[in-house]
């Protein structure tokens, strides 16, 4: 399957070429961004024949005859004893290559600094302190330096070179596979291509777990449980972290592209250009952001430079782990901006939501690292590594799952679109907080109410209303007393409903979902309050979507009452979920998308499923291809169904790909629908 970036950087090349020329010149600009080396002769074969003008778009900065991006440097020439042999990786901070010391016959990495930022005396106090910060590192896990230097105005510091994989290219490798329905993908050894239905032995294949002596011939990751190879990764990378803070330098850009992967199966980690040491002024100037954003901790996201140490590491290195094992970053966004946003304020998803086959051990291990708080994650990369190494050896671990309070507190943080900083998100946060403790009486409660009522500045009127029927649902202990309150409480929201008051609607339910998730009652009662409020929430879903429509109201309103459509995907009650999301699929808005494809990623329901990818259908947004491949693969046929036609409607180039899985299907009637678009799409082919 192509590479979702390859797909979304593709524009029409503005010359009056022929449809070769611009697809090489494309082809070649997604490349590039990749960082992926051009093979001449590979684009030769591909686009026969280009005028002789147009061979311009094979020779690329990589490309073995050309240099490489102004910088001077061609293959083959030497600079300060190191023979270029080719470009193998592009930075932030340079271009690096692989080339041979000329002295030793060794092979190293070259990292070459741009030819303007030699000139730049910040560029070179960072360059510099990368090559300052690993020198004094020595450890058989991290990247080792072997010299820096600026010669003939280029500024080069010359590695280790690591020949393999990084994690983000074990990462894709894992979800191509996924999407094509394969089990088992290998990440490194002498060739990373070769059919590894060759390694098998009897049941069992070599190199799939950690500890096995054969893994030095190659790793094998199974699809169907990769979790203690990549727990058995991230345990390594923590021991090179443990080391680098004991000798006062913290990384500041951990992110699976810096963990480097050699053909014998070890892990190493690198790229220390934004590393700080303890004792000394960081270059980077305060109210920068350091780090890569869907990797940076909060403190980080906040600009809170004194906040930055070896904590920060340990969430990085706990949301890099988060994606070994789902496949997914815990963040997402459609732009910095979004993602900083969600990594201050926003939970990810539990990663058992992702990847349900995860040990609950792992589970909480990942949760304790990624915790927002620096004071409750793993105080050290230590701690976070021997947690690791417990779980693969099957010893209790120290961390402990979320216990009631906390999963109180995120169940408000997860509503919190919906509930106002006012009084109203007072009012959740002040009766989850008295119902996880189980603090309080009847009076108690209502006091505490009042009171954060008149300071949030609602005095009387339908807030402390709405705050009584709250306490009311809150504090009923009888069946009849429930029952009334619920009938109270479902009468209110009725009226707003009708009325037009769709946020403080919104705010209503919202902390009514909160506490029927925390009261400990029984079954039919809290079937009574799911009955009694499932019309109010259709509706609501109902008007928004005419709403919506019609474009009624400001920007701020419209995003408001998106949110509160992407909230009530999540709803316990398919109806709910499914009027939400045709709602969400016909507005089309783009800044949903994120909203639905999460949500079926969490749902477990048929119908609930179905309903989501049939609203991805309607947004006509080839980003959710991913996804909706990947459902292909449902124990469920009518959700097999349902991706098939979505991906259908969406029309992928590499449409006969992805739906490969479904060519041995066991319900012939899917086998027919199968063949019906394969039979389609290749009689519209020309």
């Amino acid at each position: 399957m192509p590479d979702r970036r390859e797909q979304s950087d593709e524009r029409p090349d503005p010359g009056d070429g022929s449809d070769a020329e611009r697809g090489a010149a494309g082809r070649r600009t997604r490349r590039l961004r990749r960082d992926v080396r051009i093979d001449t002769g590979e684009f030769r074969a591909e686009y026969p024949p280009l005028p002789g003008d147009r061979e311009q778009y094979l020779h690329a900065p990589d490309a073995e005859e050309g240099s490489s991006d102004g910088l001077g440097i061609r293959v083959g020439s030497v600079i300060d004893g190191y023979r270029v042999k080719r470009q193998i990786g592009r930075g932030g901070m340079g271009v690096v290559f692989e080339a041979e010391q000329v002295s030793l016959g060794r092979t190293v990495a070259l990292k070459v600094l741009p030819a303007g930022a030699v000139r730049n005396e910040r560029s070179m106090d960072r360059f510099r302190r990368e090559a300052t910060a690993v020198a004094r590192l020595s450890h058989p896990r991290i990247v080792s330096v072997h010299g820096f230097n600026v010669a003939e105005g280029i500024g080069y510091l010359a590695m280790e070179y690591v020949d393999g994989l990084d994690m983000a290219e074990v990462i894709d490798r894992l979800r191509t596979a996924r999407t094509h329905g394969r089990r088992f993908v290998r990440i490194s050894g002498p060739d990373l291509d070769q059919d590894i239905t060759t390694w098998a032995r009897g049941r069992k294949l070599m190199g799939t777990m950690p500890g096995d002596p054969r893994i030095r011939s190659g790793i094998v990751i199974d699809l169907r449980n990769p979790f203690p190879m990549m727990a058995a990764f991230v345990a390594d990378i923590a021991d090179a972290l443990r080391h680098a803070h004991a000798n006062g330098v913290i990384h500041r850009d951990i992110k699976p592209s810096n963990l480097l992967l050699d053909r014998e199966g070890r892990v190493k980690l690198s790229d220390f250009g934004l590393a700080k040491s303890a004792d000394a002024a960081s270059v980077t100037e305060s109210g920068d952001l350091v780090g890569s954003p869907a990797y940076v901790s909060p403190e980080q996201a906040s600009s809170r430079r004194a906040g930055v140490d070896e904590r920060s590491d340990v969430y990085s290195l706990g949301v890099t782990l988060y994606e070994m094992l789902t496949l997914h970053q815990p963040f997402l966004g459609k732009n910095v901006a979004v993602i900083l946003r969600n990594i201050l304020t926003g939970d990810p998803p539990p990663p058992s939501r992702l990847a349900p086959r995860i040990p609950r051990e792992l589970e909480t291990i990942v949760l304790k690292a990624i915790e927002r708080d620096p004071s409750k994650r793993y105080q050290t990369a230590e701690e976070f590594g021997d947690d690791l190494r417990r779980f693969l050896n099957f010893e209790p671990i120290a961390a402990r799952p979320l216990g009631r309070t906390a999963r109180a507190w995120r169940a408000v943080r997860r509503h919190r679109v919906a509930i106002s900083l006012g009084g109203m998100g007072a009012i959740v946060v002040t009766l989850v907080g008295v119902l996880a403790s189980g603090l309080g009486g009847d009076d108690g409660r209502r006091d505490i109410v009042r009171q954060i009522l008149a300071a949030g500045g609602h005095d009387g009127g339908a807030s402390t209303d709405v705050a009584e029927l709250l306490t009311q649902l809150s504090t009923a202990e009888s069946a009849l007393d429930i029952r009334h309150a619920v009938e109270n409480v479902s009468v209110e929201a009725q009226r707003l409903l009708v009325d037009g008051e769709y946020e403080r609607l919104a705010e209503l339910l919202a902390v009514m979902d909160t506490q029927q998730g925390l009261l400990d009652w029984r079954t039919a009662e809290s079937n009574l309050l799911a009955a009694n409020v499932r019309g109010v929430k259709i509706g609501l879903c109902r008007d928004l979507h005419r709403l919506l429509r019609a474009r009624d109201g400001d920007a701020r309103t419209r995003r408001s009452r998106l949110a509160t459509l992407e909230r009530l995907l999540g709803d316990e009650d398919w109806q709910v979920c499914k009027n939400a999301a045709v709602a969400l699929g016909d507005v089309a808005a783009l800044s949903s998308l994120g909203a639905l494809q999460d949500a079926l990623a969490r749902r477990e329901d048929t119908r609930g499923k179905v309903a989501l990818i049939r609203a991805l259908q309607e947004q006509g947004h080839r980003d959710a291809v991913p996804l909706l491949a990947s459902e292909l693969r449902s124990p469920d046929p009518w959700v097999r169904l349902a991706a098939l036609d979505a991906l259908d409607a969406l029309d992928p180039p590499d449409l006969e790909d992805l739906v490969v899985p479904l060519s041995r299907d066991p319900e012939e009637w899917l086998l027919y629908r199968y063949d019906d678009v394969l039979d389609r799409r290749r009689g519209e082919s020309p």
